[in-house]
């Protein structure tokens, strides 16, 4: 006899239409973004010629993170995230849209990287916790790692595609600047292409919340804080991460800067340096949901970090354009099994309701001092050199590795 009170059975998260919205627009929107972050060096450095000046324009895309990342969470868990998500492209789109427009008409000035910086950089911070914290209301807590693992296989390709574009149409044009712009306008387009994606996703993306309960923000933002720093390996991946970010940050433009003044190489060659980690950053991710079979969450994560400080060296001590492309490939062929694992664990122990406030704590601790180590990585790269640069960053993550290695992070399941 049939049960009729048995559970329809679940679809796979493969088979879920929404599940495949979210992350082919995930996967979209990281290529718009990502195309940027070889275009906006190459064109601030044709433009003023200063390493410095990328700094502190790269810094004033990541300030939204310290300013705005903790009440962001605490208002994502009271809003419906689809629809902060479609605000947020359409945003970026409009942002990046408006600045080959005013170059059309003759009026592209410095300044307006530094307001285009801020706006897309904040309509960022929104988009990432927005996206992070409804992956778990989409999916089935079985299945949170292996979507997780699909999930970054996507943001590896649009992480590295997007750099592999934006080579490529900089390349297009003999100016530069002229290139850029043509980046820019592709970049806006390829936002706007996740909007309907976004659009159509049926499942509601909010945690149900008791009206009469809704408390005071700030009291919000508190329980997240308190949540995060109560549950040791996630406050533990949280400082790691954010060592990481301090690291990490300048590496991209002091590769660049090495690239173009050393090795002299082409906008397009760059772009494919960057953009062939992620073919090792995709394979890497793939493995994933096997590491994590067989391994402990925090055995992964520290691992990847000793690795990371191994790669950082080589990529300093690179004395050609393909050593340079070898040495890059360490960093992303780890990188993706540490991510999925470090994600899908923490999205495993957050409560659902709770995604948004504890996610943006984490992102807040993670990247709240990046603005200032990309502002400081782009002074030293103009004062000390792009390779002196390298080295200190490189000793900075060997010192990181051996924390993380004496922690007790290395011990969590």
């Amino acid at each position: 006899m049939t049960d009729e009170t048995a559970a329809p059975p679940r679809v796979p998260f493969f088979r879920n239409p929404d599940y495949l919205k979210l992350v082919a627009a995930q996967g979209l929107s990281l290529t718009g973004r990502e195309i940027e972050s070889l275009v906006l060096p190459l064109l601030v450095l044709g433009l003023t010629g200063s390493p410095a000046q990328v700094g502190f324009i790269a810094a004033t895309q990541t300030v939204p993170y310290v300013a705005l990342s903790l009440i962001a969470g605490a208002l994502i868990d009271r809003w419906d995230r689809k629809w902060v998500m479609l605000a947020c492209d359409a945003i970026r789109a409009l942002a990046f849209a408006s600045l080959p427009v005013a170059w059309w008409f003759g009026g592209l000035h410095i300044a307006q990287l530094y307001v285009v910086a801020l706006v897309a950089g904040s309509a960022f911070v929104f988009y990432n916790i927005s996206e992070i914290s409804s992956l778990p209301l989409i999916v089935e807590p079985s299945e949170l790692t292996r979507a997780t693992s699909s999930n970054t296989v996507v943001e590896w390709i649009g992480e590295n595609l997007g750099p592999a574009i934006g080579g490529v149409l900089v390349g297009l044009r003999r100016n530069t600047v002229v290139g850029a712009m043509l980046a820019y306008a592709v970049q806006a387009a390829i936002l706007g292409l996740s909007l309907p994606l976004l659009g159509t996703i049926r499942r509601p993306l909010h945690s149900p919340r008791d009206k009469q309960q809704e408390r005071h923000l700030l009291r919000e933002i508190r329980e997240g804080v308190a949540w995060l720093f109560a549950h040791p390996p996630i406050r533990t991946m949280a400082f790691l991460a954010m060592a990481l970010s301090i690291l990490f940050g300048p590496v991209m433009l002091a590769m660049i800067v090495l690239a173009r003044g050393e090795f002299h190489a082409r906008p397009a060659a760059i772009g494919l340096m960057f953009s062939a980690g992620g073919v090792a950053g995709i394979a890497s991710t793939l493995a994933a949901p096997w590491f994590r079979r067989h391994l402990p969450a925090g055995q992964i994560i520290v691992f990847g970090v000793v690795i990371w400080a191994l790669g950082l060296a080589a990529i300093a001590a690179a004395g050609s354009m393909l050593a340079l492309a070898a040495a890059w490939l360490i960093l992303p062929g780890v990188s993706g099994i540490r991510d999925v694992t470090s994600i899908s664990y923490r999205l495993s122990l957050i409560p659902a309701g709770m995604q948004g406030r504890v996610n943006s704590v984490f992102r807040f601790v993670a990247w709240g001092l990046r603005p200032a180590a990309l502002a400081t990585g782009g002074f030293a790269i103009g004062a000390l050199g792009a390779r002196q640069t390298l080295w200190l960053l490189a000793g900075g993550m060997a010192l990181t590795a051996v924390a993380a290695v004496a922690s007790p992070l290395r011990r969590a399941r």
